[in-house]
């Protein structure tokens, strides 16, 4: 059932066996899972079915550190949450997001990576991933690249034992905002409250259970929901805000007693390791597997792929690097100035500035070559420039460019991005600002840096990548205008991972191995704030196996005991 909260009447307590907070891939997946479970649920979302202003506004915050991009522009306060900012420039019927299991290294104690290690392996969780994937919809369950090469798509022959070939799968958006949505809505035991800012967590006297959820909807009427169990699920900066704010018990916020709480922020980083100068045009002819396609009805694509002999022998964090096509006289692609120029474009139809105005217009000027000649190419109806895709010269077609005719007449070069892992560090954090939102709370403050373990692992990574395809006669590598630091593609990509990390020891993390807030009998959090290394892929594949397991857990403690709903002591 939908229901919208604002036609409540003020100081309605709603009740239910489980409250979901956010809507999200991580919130709506375990709603899923509890369908039928003889638990009634419900999903309570800041925002509604299509996107709202004021509401949106409520994601604002401040950033410290080095440069991040608005984080009014990285979440979104709507049904589906993040899934409704994915990047669906092909057909969003098709694409939303990249997927693949972490890789067994990103679940170790690694000695190079300080505060690394899950607690438990990939093989624990592996069944999990393979019930997420199915929820996905993504197609067969193969991250094994010989399983998607064919005759004219094969690997890339290398000359060492550093990187290997691995997949890439693509999950639809769809699946979250559609397909979701109306599974739910339908299920009798199941609401989705929309409207409804959760503003703080009410607990008993001794904060060791939670008691509800305290709701405001703009501009000000007063909700609460009351339940067995509490799920947060609102992503990494809000999973953490929203413990902060909960502190009329604990000063420092609940589950915050030893003060981790919004502390390890990481993000994934998109690196540009130069260049690829083919040693000979024919490699444009034997890059298929490495193209984004369709094999066997699911968008697939392949990489380059750190193996974990190199990351171990090296010292490594966990990378990879793709390549995407440049056009063979036009090569200066300018992704900053094309963010900057989006990210204007979204401000002032939001009717205001960007946080940065004086920053983000210099970013478009010093792209100004590159936006002029994609502007050229709109009003020629594509006559000028007629070898580019609809938007970019590295997007040659979006799918399938390896399909195309005259390859060696349309590309030059590939664009070779690697993607790339950070490290957890406890000086990356979530607070709280003495700002305030239109609800009166206290705005986020993100300080997030680069940190020298990142630069150098990234920088070491492109070398050895240039010593491989060099010495497999694939091509040079050419570091251009960044040879001793490598060049952060954009900031960040809204994977807000690790501010309420998970350890079995509540000195060094927020929840224990069952996602359980530590010293909050029945809270829980899902999402990818929980995971305490990031690995290099996009998280959402993983935190929907997180919260599938986590679903299978509240089934279990339901059938163990049912206790009454808390109420304050």
């Amino acid at each position: 059932m939908l229901n919208d909260a604002r036609n409540l009447l003020a100081g309605t307590v709603l009740e239910a066996d489980v409250c979901i907070v956010g809507s999200g891939p991580a919130g709506l997946t375990i709603a899923r899972e509890l369908l039928g479970s003889g638990l009634t649920t419900i999903i309570v979302e800041s925002g509604s079915l299509e996107p709202d202003d004021a509401t949106q506004a409520l994601a604002a915050g401040e950033t410290t550190g080095d440069p991040f991009k608005a984080l009014v522009e990285t979440r979104a306060r709507q049904f589906g949450g993040t899934a409704n900012l994915w990047n669906t420039r092909w057909d969003p019927e098709l694409i939303g997001f990249r997927g693949a299991p972490l890789d067994p290294l990103d679940f170790a104690a690694r000695d190079w990576v300080p505060d690394s290690g899950w607690p438990f392996d990939r093989e624990h969780l592996e069944p999990y991933y393979v019930r997420a994937h199915a929820a996905a919809e993504m197609g067969p369950y193969a991250y094994d690249a010989a399983r998607w090469a064919r005759a004219d798509a094969a690997p890339l022959t290398l000359g060492g034992d550093s990187f290997e070939t691995s997949v890439w799968l693509f999950g639809a958006q769809r699946t979250f905002v559609a397909h979701r949505r109306a599974e739910l809505a339908a299920a009798p035991d199941t609401t989705i409250l929309l409207n409804a800012n959760v503003v703080e967590l009410e607990t008993t006297d001794d904060a060791n259970r939670v008691t509800a959820a305290k709701i405001v909807c703009l501009p000000d009427k007063a909700l609460s929901v009351r339940a067995r169990t509490f799920v947060v699920a609102t992503g990494g900066i809000e999973n953490a805000r929203l413990l902060l704010l909960s502190r009329r018990v604990n000063p420092a916020g609940l589950g915050n007693e030893h003060d981790v709480v919004g502390r390890y922020f990481m993000e994934h980083q998109q690196v540009r390791a130069g260049h690829l100068l083919p040693s000979n045009p024919s490699l444009f002819d034997r890059m298929a597997l490495y193209d984004e396609r369709h094999v066997d009805g699911a968008p697939v694509m392949g990489q380059l792929h750190l193996t974990d002999t190199a990351m171990r022998r090296e010292r490594l964090l966990n990378t990879v690097a793709a390549f995407l096509p440049l056009h063979a006289r036009f090569r200066r692609f300018r992704w900053d100035s094309a963010n900057a120029l989006s990210e204007l474009a979204s401000s002032l139809k939001r009717g205001r500035l960007p946080e940065r105005p004086l920053a983000t217009l210099v970013e478009i000027a010093r792209g100004g070559d590159f936006i002029a000649a994609r502007l050229a190419r709109r009003l020629s109806d594509g006559r000028l420039f007629r070898y580019w895709g609809e938007d970019a010269p590295t997007f040659c077609s979006g799918f399938g460019w390896t399909s195309l005719p005259d390859k060696a007449a349309r590309f030059g070069i590939l664009d070779v991005i690697m993607h790339a892992e950070q490290a957890p560090h406890r000086d990356n954090r979530v607070t709280l600002s003495a700002a305030r939102d239109a609800l009166g709370l206290p705005l986020p403050r993100l300080h997030w840096q680069w940190r020298p373990l990142d630069v150098e692992s990234a920088n070491r990574t492109r070398r050895l990548l240039a010593t491989e395809l060099a010495r497999a006669h694939i091509g040079r590598l050419d570091m251009g205008d960044h040879p001793v630091e490598p060049e952060l593609i954009s900031e960040g990509l809204h994977h807000h991972m690790g501010t309420t990390r998970m350890h079995r020891d509540p000195r060094h993390g927020v929840v224990d191995e069952q996602c359980s807030v530590h010293g909050v009998g029945n809270l829980f959090m899902a999402g990818c704030s929980v995971f305490p290394t990031g690995g290099y892929i996009n998280p959402t594949l993983t935190i929907m196996a997180l919260a599938t397991r986590l679903a299978d857990r509240l089934r279990q403690r339901s059938a163990a005991a049912a206790p009454a709903i808390a109420t304050p002591s």
